[in-house]
């Protein structure tokens, strides 16, 4: 989850200010633009790492 994190980071420019990742959920805090609303910044993160975690683990389709 943190590789995928990165990445995302890397991909947008943006930075990681605490992450924190548990087994069923994740506490991040970013640094964005201002052009960025905080949704969008989430939506990012969740969208990406669904459909990797998806492909990896197809179990979690269901």
């Amino acid at each position: 989850m943190r590789e995928l994190i990165g990445q995302k980071v890397a991909e947008r420019g943006w930075e990681v200010i605490a992450l924190e990742v548990m087994p069923d959920h994740v506490h991040l805090f970013a640094r964005h633009g201002p052009k960025a609303s905080a949704s969008y910044v989430a939506n990012q993160f969740k969208g990406s790492a669904s459909r990797v975690l998806r492909s990896e683990f197809p179990r979690l389709k269901s």
